[in-house]
């Protein structure tokens, strides 16, 4: 399985509600190199945490226009 392969079967573990390391010991268990899924789990690690940085900061949407008085 390449390394994308276990970066998906991780992913999908979380969207199911495991966490981290209950994902990669059942990848580990299922016979895969402890090695290969602790790399997977960084790559997919550091991808969440750029996300997270991706977030638009207060103020990075211009303010709308304020509704015409009656």
């Amino acid at each position: 399985m390449s390394r994308q392969d276990l970066i998906m079967c991780l992913k999908n573990a979380l969207e199911r509600g495991s966490d981290i390391e209950q994902a990669k010991r059942s990848l580990t268990n299922a016979g895969y190199s402890p090695s290969e899924v602790n790399l997977a789990s960084q790559e997919l690690e550091g991808k969440i945490n750029s996300k997270r940085l991706d977030v638009p900061k207060a103020g990075f949407f211009p303010k709308l226009p304020k509704p015409p008085k009656r």
